[in-house]
């Protein structure tokens, strides 16, 4: 123990990173007093907020609003916030203090907000105004915001929240049944990566260098599109995709990858909605094919894709996230499991952020 506090603090505060819980870093806190600004400062960087179903009961949201107001220090250390709530609405007190909170963290870089669809018809969509306050820093550090139900926004705030938060580079919703809001091309010039609905996405490219796009392709997407030559796809290096509907839907998918001529990573939720054909015209070098029930001719796919360095299958008899890695030219596959979040593979490098099992 002697040694450990004689550690210079960033020494301790880069281990303090790698404790993989919240209560973790609580309980480092709670050592000795010299490790209490370590603990807490990795306790505050990443703030979940997990609201549970009985709103008489659960007091997270107040508690978190004290704990920062009473300590300069742990608004300045904020730098993710993730509210997620489900199974009941938000409470008019929380709804309060959720702006509150977002105006006092100055260096907030990530949102996530995780709302219950059943609010999206009680005619109480959430307003964003309250969370814009001339009092507030002239440059926004937000740039990452990911709203879990579309429909819940308050249209005119949104896009009044966005004008401001003008430097959010990614931008998240449910990519296939919700509506998104009409985003004007003058909002958002700096935007990377955007997980939304298909029709959201193309109305959004033109003007934009988004390179990396999540969505879902199905019978009810609108066919116009199929005609639409957007030079902006030739921006698109990531793709993560979903396709219901059969073959029909896997033809008007088709016919948006034919424009990704430049495309390099692809994420695919099912073995039936990709084959060789569908990437011959682009400069694909990562595929990863998740939910695998079947054989997956991994052979096939180098053959007819010369561009193709690595293959990625997440078979539905592997345990959680992990995968096997076929590399062209390299023997048998590998075991690895991804170190991101689940479901923001398409968000990371494919060969530096793994680890092999």
């Amino acid at each position: 123990m002697a040694r450990l506090l004689k550690t210079p603090p960033e020494v301790l505060l880069r281990i303090a990173e790698y404790l993989p819980k919240q209560r973790d870093c609580l309980a480092l806190s709670l050592v000795s007093r010299n490790l209490r600004g370590v603990g807490e400062q990795c306790l505050y960087s990443d703030v979940v907020l997990r609201l549970k179903r009985d709103a008489a009961t659960d007091n997270q949201v107040e508690s978190f609003y004290h704990a920062i107001a009473a300590n300069k220090d742990r608004r300045d250390w904020v730098r993710s916030l993730s509210v997620i709530v489900l199974g009941r609405n938000f409470t008019l007190r929380e709804r309060k203090l959720i702006s509150r909170i977002m105006r006092m963290l100055p260096r907030l870089v990530n949102f996530t907000f995780e709302y219950p669809f059943a609010d999206a018809f009680n005619g109480n969509p959430f307003n964003l105004r309250p969370h814009l306050n001339h009092a507030m820093p002239p440059a926004s550090s937000l740039r990452r915001f990911t709203w879990l139900n579309a429909e819940i926004l308050d249209a005119t705030s949104f896009r009044s929240f966005l004008a401001y938060h003008c430097n959010i580079t990614h931008l998240a919703f449910n990519e296939d049944r919700f509506v998104v809001p009409k985003i004007g091309r003058n909002l958002l010039p700096n935007l990377e990566s955007l997980q939304a609905p298909i029709n959201t996405i193309l109305r959004m490219l033109p003007r934009r260098r988004i390179q990396r796009i999540r969505t879902t392709i199905n019978l009810r997407t609108q066919p116009g599109w199929q005609t639409m030559k957007y030079r902006e796809l030739r921006n698109i290096r990531v793709l993560s995709y979903a396709v219901y509907g059969g073959a029909k839907a896997l033809e008007l998918f088709e016919s948006l990858v034919r424009q990704m001529v430049n495309l390099e990573f692809v994420e695919v939720q099912d073995e039936s909605a990709i084959r060789p054909s569908t990437l011959r015209n682009t400069k694909v070098r990562f595929l990863r094919v998740r939910n695998v029930r079947e054989e997956f001719l991994v052979k096939s796919f180098f053959d007819r894709l010369p561009s193709l360095e690595c293959i990625d299958i997440q078979s539905i008899n592997l345990p959680g996230r992990v995968s096997q890695r076929f590399q062209r030219d390299c023997g048998p596959p590998r075991t690895i499991t991804w170190g991101c979040r689940p479901n923001e593979e398409w968000l990371h490098d494919w060969r530096d952020g793994v680890t092999e099992l």
